[in-house]
């Protein structure tokens, strides 16, 4: 990686809102800066959007920002199988989630697994 896509990609440059669409699933995630190497990241995702009534799932967590990538597992679940999610970002503003043990752990089909795209700023 060489060092001016380590320097573009700082908190205020992620800092944002992040959205996915899919066929019968969506997403959005916030990004917002706590200080230079810490993010807060909060979001909802929804399942089934084709029905009248889609299920829904929330996350939100504080994490270290390191290189290009926010890391968090579920504290509060001291086993193998802790729900944990991973944001990769791109120096072209596009946002890669993947997540383990993620089976209901939102709610039921519902995840934050995807690619998305950066909202423009508001």
């Amino acid at each position: 990686m060489n060092a001016l896509l380590v320097l573009a990609l700082t908190c205020t440059t992620i800092a944002g809102t992040y959205t996915r669409y899919e066929e019968n699933s969506e997403a959005t995630i916030r990004i917002h800066c706590v200080d230079a190497a810490t993010v807060r990241v909060d979001g909802e995702a929804l399942w089934g959007t084709n029905r009248e009534a889609p299920h829904t799932g929330t996350i939100e967590f504080t994490a270290p920002l390191k290189d290009r990538t926010v890391h968090w597992r579920d504290p509060d679940d001291d086993s193998d199988h802790a729900y944990a999610v991973t944001l990769t970002f791109d120096e072209d503003g596009a946002l890669v989630v993947t997540e383990e043990n993620a089976t209901s752990y939102l709610g039921m089909n519902v995840t934050f697994a995807g690619d998305y795209s950066k909202d423009p700023p508001e």
